[in-house]
């Protein structure tokens, strides 16, 4: 491969997103063993860095970045001013990083400041994004709805940035009541649901194919299982805006059984996977299954069981969103490596690659930190929530180890 592709290649994809965004996973295990030292097992400000530290430096750094090549390669789309975009994820991750900061160390003016700076630079990227979307045309290969569905968790970045902004002004004193009273839950469940959830229901049945050789034996399942998690998000949105009991529990069951269709959808095509590298497999089956479990542990919070608040986002970020990130490292990932390291035409596949020892490895300590967080939150064990953060750690080391390995010998190969 020349420089100059090799040098386009990185350009298109940031990857300097993509590292920023695997340090805060890395980061956000350390931080989970300092609260559980610390006994923080409930709801607070240090809670809050650790949930932002996730959800916006890790989950939404990748995401944004990956939706860099995403929307070009399955919508046959040029971005509109592409460096802008790409170079605007910079001031995105010190905004986050920032908003993180002024959780832990409680400094709501820092709050305040970051979290303007990490939604301005969102606005110019979501911005880029929608003249970009304005260009699609449907083809035969590729329908409007497609489109729409890109538009519509967009959108709800965009409500959640805003809802997130309006709080962060509201802690440093410039903001009413309903700022610090109704939005939370509104702010909260958009990102995880609409922004996150939805963007991964979406795409993993595209990107389901090259990691197992095969696809859903039914479109509609997909279709049903999205139209139920988002029917149960807006249904949400309308019984926290209320308040209102009946539409909390409309939501929890349209949630519920979406969760549940996708799961089915997802298992049926793992269960006849072609391609032998189970290891990206392993980690997908386990987050389908945190999803639906997570959808239960929401409704039980909103049946009365507030002391599962913790362990239900936990679940939702951690095993639902994290383990189908790491799948996805594990194959899209590798094969994007060895592209780079041996050029556009490799078919080198990640097994050969990857060492399967380390790969598995990492997988039963991702799990058992997952599965030990859930349970330490619900319980409210400190230690229990520390060890949780240690295998996490452990199992993001593993992985890195196995990343790095494969990359040397894509290079060693080339």
């Amino acid at each position: 491969m020349s420089v100059p592709h090799l040098l386009l290649t990185r350009a298109w994809i940031p990857h300097w997103a993509l590292l920023a965004g695997q340090a805060s996973h890395g980061l956000s295990w350390a931080l989970l063993i300092a609260l559980g030292l610390a006994g923080v097992t409930a709801p607070g400000f240090a809670g809050l860095a650790w949930v932002h530290l996730v959800a916006l430096g890790f989950l939404t750094q990748i995401a944004l970045a990956v939706l860099i090549h995403v929307l070009h390669g399955m919508l046959d789309l040029d971005w509109v001013a592409g460096p802008v975009a790409r170079w605007s994820l910079l001031p995105f991750g010190l905004g986050a990083y920032g908003l993180v900061a002024g959780f832990w160390w409680s400094r709501f003016d820092l709050v305040a400041a970051s979290s303007s700076l990490a939604v301005g630079a969102l606005a110019v990227y979501l911005a880029l994004a929608a003249a970009t979307l304005a260009r699609f045309r449907p083809s035969e290969d590729t329908s409007a709805a497609v489109m729409r569905a890109f538009a519509l968790v967009l959108a709800m970045l965009a409500i959640t940035a805003a809802l997130g902004l309006g709080m962060a002004w509201a802690l440093a004193g410039h903001g009413g009541p309903w700022w610090l009273s109704v939005a939370p839950p509104l702010h909260a469940h958009t990102g995880m649901v609409g922004w996150l959830s939805l963007l991964v229901v979406g795409v993993s049945m595209h990107t389901v194919k090259p990691i197992t050789g095969g696809k859903s034996d039914a479109i509609w399942k997909h279709i049903v299982a999205s139209s139920l998690i988002l029917a149960g998000l807006l249904a949400a949105l309308v019984g926290f805006a209320a308040p209102s009991a009946t539409w909390l529990a409309a939501a929890a069951a349209a949630g519920l059984a979406g969760t549940l269709l996708y799961f089915a959808d997802l298992a049926g095509i793992l269960a006849r996977a072609k391609v032998a590298h189970r290891p990206p497999q392993a980690f997908l089956a386990a987050s389908g299954a945190y999803f639906v479990l997570a959808a239960a542990l929401g409704a039980g919070v909103q049946a009365g069981h507030a002391a599962w608040q913790g362990a239900y986002v936990y679940l939702a970020l951690i095993g639902w969103l994290g383990q189908m990130v790491n799948g996805h490292l594990y194959h899209i990932g590798i094969r994007v490596l060895a592209t780079v390291a041996r050029g556009e035409d490799d078919e080198t596949q990640p097994g050969e690659l990857l060492a399967a020892p380390l790969s598995w490895a990492s997988w039963g300590a991702f799990q058992a930190a997952v599965i030990g967080g859930t349970c330490a939150l619900m319980a409210g064990s400190g230690p229990a929530l520390a060890a949780a953060g240690a295998c996490g750690l452990l199992g993001w080391a593993l992985m890195g180890a196995n990343v790095i390995r494969a990359w040397r010998v894509a290079r060693r190969a080339a």
